[in-house]
């Protein structure tokens, strides 16, 4: 089971749902994993297609369409963002803000209550609390999920950061065409 980014990443929460027993691997890009399907080096894939704030994931569509996948299932995950950091961050101390652009679009109005702050975009929710944990800088912050603090041992500095509390992604399994499944 193919997904885009870390454990931790919200792609990663959503191929934990869906297929518990599966092994999972965790692919940098969108493209990586819509390419191991179609060369079938994956079983199946699981993408973000939409999300009730940021709309929808345009790039995804276009790269199903261009592998000729096809969608199998899908499931509704809710989002909740959260600013993380190293133990001992003090919000004000905050200069960099490290996380994926539709994370970003979640979070327009509590990141204009940080305009000193530097955005710096990465593949995903779960890379950027990756960085920030590899900085270990009292400077530096993500935003990404709970899992991903976890994982990544940083401490939620603001929970639920997202401009609406309903804020869902809908993600869909692809699978490669006439594969006989």
């Amino acid at each position: 089971m193919a997904y885009a980014g870390t454990p931790g990443s919200f792609s990663f929460e959503a191929a934990e749902k869906l297929f518990p027993t599966s092994a999972m691997v965790g692919l940098e890009r969108f493209e990586d994993v819509c390419e191991a399907v179609a060369l079938r080096k994956a079983d199946a894939g699981v993408l973000p297609v939409e999300n009730t704030l940021a709309g929808k994931v345009t790039e995804v569509l276009e790269l199903i369409e261009q592998f000729n996948l096809e969608v199998t299932d899908r499931l509704k995950l809710k989002v909740r963002q959260n600013l993380v950091a190293p133990k001992g961050t003090e919000l004000k101390s905050i200069r960099k803000i490290y996380s994926k652009d539709k994370a970003l679009e979640q979070c327009k109005e509590f990141l204009k209550t940080l305009p000193e702050c530097r955005i710096i975009q990465c593949s995903t929710t779960s890379a950027a609390a990756q960085a920030v944990r590899a900085l270990d800088d009292k400077c530096s912050a993500a935003i990404a999920s709970t899992t991903a603090a976890r994982l990544n041992r940083l401490e939620i500095l603001v929970a639920d950061i997202q401009d609406c509390d309903e804020n869902y992604t809908e993600f869909v399994v692809v699978k490669a065409k006439n594969n006989g499944k």
